[in-house]
């Protein structure tokens, strides 16, 4: 008996051990697997999931290193889920950039300092909240306050360890609550205590904030001091990314450099003297008539001469918090072009989307002295009916019902395409619907074009079957408009929680479609060929027919079926049989693009006129033509009478004919006073030049008077005179940007001010640099 016992407390005690070996290696091993497992869930975009692990770490096993990295991850989420801005240049994801942070991810931070103080997580967290205090002291006034803050965050961050680390974030936060409340002069107290105490370690940002609000006060030798400063740090980056990088890197590198230069320099072009007084922003935000408080709102400037910035806020936007009473203010605002945003929480908001369309027209240009106001209002979405919830569609139409809004003149449809992971849409304008219900037939339906694509094999099958891929997963959305066409609200709310989901997996393929799915084009066109032996008016056939034959992109060599002569027989069909102009619209491009066929294509056009309204860019195709007969004159008259604007079109119709007169602003912008500014400039300089070989010019041809200009050395002017006439030529392709880099690395250097006009009068967007 006693045997027995013993043997039995020598098995409890190597039960005990291996249980605590277990234990061991659990502790051991499991934080990093739990971390790796909310990363992965993190990379592929499921970010909550990941959280749930990160805060299992953050239970479990509080003081491992890993639970600092969950923390970290965990405070971003937190700050970021679900946040969304949206501004006239752009919607996408939000983050905390305005410097508010949610109470959750303030209480994550705060884990951090206390736990991990001397981590690099730690020390971010304390950056983060650091910079929160600050915003909170500025806001209420209290700069001194705010100032010693970030003098003692700065002398203590790297206290009590051997690793140093710098981050301008709280200074430049810090200058941008400043900006709000008008202190500019403090902002550059702030900066100045940076640039003085870690001289060796300044980020360009400060270089690049200092010189922003040198200029916005009218420093112009401050602000020169501070981008040439600039410059040189660039050129420094670059010197010391050289003993690193091997030479593939570098010219990605020395390329961005370049791009950053280029843009101090239009900067520096524009500075100008401070203005004698400011104007004023104010507006509302409000969610369902009800006013939404403590919303971050944005005022960001788009004054670069070359164009705008695009996507949302950038470091020197402008920030604000909306108030109860859901208002919001920006005072001293400096003469100059602005977009206006906000950044919301849809966790809050719910599916709702803006009054007025997914993107606010929430573009300001400010004046002197003047007060401007503007209202976000979060609506309600329109409730769908059907077709959801990806239903099969079994009929020859599609039904389309949703619930009526009552302040509605009329409802236009949006579609939409799965295309692998991604998703295209397009607004179908079109058509009106007065009532709530909308019926497209299938062949309308596959007529619908969504923009062909192509690769090296030719045009790719889905995008040639569009609307009306027999396999494909569609979705859709309707829009309610007033009187005027603006939009009241829309079934597509930002969060996109209905789901509209449909497809026609029950509709019969054709044998055309199976050979086009695998590629094989000239199967796909006898067997639709044949489609239309058994059936003249075949709408569906027809229209395949009309896209592979019309097709004329890429490599042409790997598909040799385009027929351009056919395509246009077959879309002639096609509106005789449904009267639809889009049909028309069809023949148009192929007769002006591929045919050059301008007779037929203003009798097109005339077609067209006598049912609709002409789109600009047949507008445009009627004025090329002018243009291209060489009536110039007429062509300038009817362009000036097209609402939208074509700038170089116009300005190289008004050089050719000498023509300066009622120069008038499409748009408040930037881009335009430049055009507008650069046309004036050349006739004050150069409309006398070359007089003879002008009155050559306007009495004959573009493509004549191009001959005329061959086999000579073209001065400055001649050369501006030969891409003038390019550009009114519609035979004669040509890339306007390229053709400006060109233009300035010939003649830049002999005439700076040609090149500089030129550029103007182009009005090419920043985008393209």
């Amino acid at each position: 008996m006693k045997k027995t016992i013993r043997i039995q407390i020598k098995d409890l005690f190597k039960g005990i051990g291996v249980f605590l070996a277990i234990l061991l290696l659990v502790y051991t091993f499991l934080p990093s697997a739990m971390l790796a497992i909310g990363n992965r869930y993190q990379r592929q975009g499921d970010s909550l999931t990941a959280k749930v692990y990160y805060d299992r770490l953050d239970r479990f096993f509080p003081n491992r290193a890993e639970t600092a990295q969950a923390l970290e991850s965990a405070a971003r989420i937190a700050g970021n889920h679900n946040l969304l801005m949206i501004s006239s240049t752009g919607v996408g994801g939000g983050s905390h950039i305005g410097g508010y942070l949610s109470k959750e991810a303030e209480a994550y931070y705060q884990k951090l300092v206390d736990r991990f103080p001397d981590t690099w997580q730690g020390k971010r967290a304390k950056i983060e909240l650091t910079t929160q205090e600050i915003k909170h002291l500025i806001s209420k006034d209290k700069i001194e306050e705010a100032f010693s803050l970030m003098k003692h965050h700065y002398e203590t961050i790297n206290a009590n360890t051997s690793t140093s680390y710098w981050d301008p974030a709280v200074a430049i936060e810090a200058v941008t609550a400043l900006k709000i409340k008008g202190q500019h002069m403090r902002g550059l107290d702030f900066l100045q205590y940076m640039m003085e105490h870690e001289e060796t370690l300044v980020d360009t940002r400060i270089y690049e904030i200092a010189a922003n609000l040198h200029g916005f006060l009218g420093n112009k030798h401050e602000a020169e001091k501070y981008y040439l400063r600039l410059i040189e740090q660039y050129e420094e980056n670059i010197e010391m990314e050289r003993q690193f990088d091997d030479q593939e890197h570098m010219e990605g590198i020395v390329s961005y450099y370049a791009m950053q230069k280029e843009e101090i320099q239009r900067k520096l072009a524009s500075l100008k003297d401070a203005p004698s007084s400011y104007g004023a922003i104010e507006g509302t935000i409000t969610l369902i008539n009800q006013p939404l408080a403590a919303v971050p709102v944005f005022l960001q400037p788009q004054n670069d001469p070359m164009g705008g910035t695009f996507g949302g806020a950038t470091f020197d936007s402008i920030w604000g918090l909306s108030n109860e009473a859901g208002e919001f203010q920006f005072n001293y605002v400096a003469p100059g072009r602005y977009s206006l945003g906000f950044v919301v929480d849809l966790d809050v908001v719910g599916d709702v989307v803006l009054k007025g369309g997914y993107f606010p027209q929430s573009t300001i240009y400010v004046d002197e002295d003047e007060s401007y106001h503007w209202d976000f209002q979060l609506v309600d979405t329109i409730n769908v009916l059907s077709p959801t919830n990806d239903e099969k569609i079994t009929e020859n139409s599609v039904h389309f019902q949703w619930e009526p809004f009552q302040e509605a003149a009329y409802y236009t449809l949006t579609l939409g395409a799965y295309d692998g992971s991604a998703t295209y849409s397009i607004n179908y304008s079109e058509r009106r619907f007065y009532t709530n219900e909308a019926v497209l037939s299938i062949d309308e339906f596959a007529s619908i074009s969504s923009g062909i694509h192509f690769d090296d094999e030719g045009p790719t099958p889905d995008s040639l079957f569009g609307f009306g891929h027999p396999k494909g997963k569609y979705f859709w959305g309707v829009s309610a408009h007033d009187e005027e066409g603006n939009i009241l609200t829309s079934s597509l709310g930002y969060l996109k929680r209905q789901n509209t989901d449909f497809r026609f997996e029950d509709r019969d393929i054709r044998a055309g479609d199976e050979y086009l799915l695998k590629r094989q084009f000239s199967e796909a066109i006898a067997s639709y060929e044949a489609d239309l032996k058994e059936n003249s008016n075949d709408l569906y056939a027809l229209n395949m027919l009309g896209k592979l034959y019309g097709f004329s992109y890429g490599n042409l060599e790997n598909y040799p079926y385009s027929d351009i002569d056919k395509a246009i027989v077959y879309y002639e069909r096609l509106y005789d049989l449904t009267m639809s102009p889009r049909h028309i619209e069809n023949m148009v491009r192929l007769l002006y693009h591929e045919k050059q066929n301008y007779p037929h294509v203003l009798q097109l056009l005339e077609t067209l006129e006598d049912n609709t309204q002409l789109q600009p860019w047949m507008q445009r195709y009627r004025v090329m033509i002018c243009s291209h007969q060489g009536n110039y004159e007429k062509a300038l008259e009817e362009l000036l009478a097209i609402d939208s604007k074509f700038h170089s079109l116009e300005a190289s119709l008004r050089i050719i004919t000498n023509n300066f007169t009622e120069l008038q602003l499409h748009d408040r912008d930037v881009l335009e006073e430049k055009w507008i500014e650069a046309l004036h400039q050349y006739e004050e300089i150069y409309v006398s030049m070359n007089r003879d070989l002008k009155e050559k010019i306007s009495e004959t041809t573009p493509l004549e008077a191009l001959k005329l200009l061959e086999n000579r050395d073209l001065t400055p002017h001649e050369a501006l005179l030969q891409l003038t006439l390019k550009i009114v030529e519609p035979t004669i392709s040509i890339r306007e940007f390229e053709a400006l880099m060109e233009y300035r690395n010939n003649y830049r250097a002999i005439d700076p001010v040609a090149s500089e006009i030129l550029e103007g009068i182009l009005a090419i967007p920043i985008g393209y640099y």
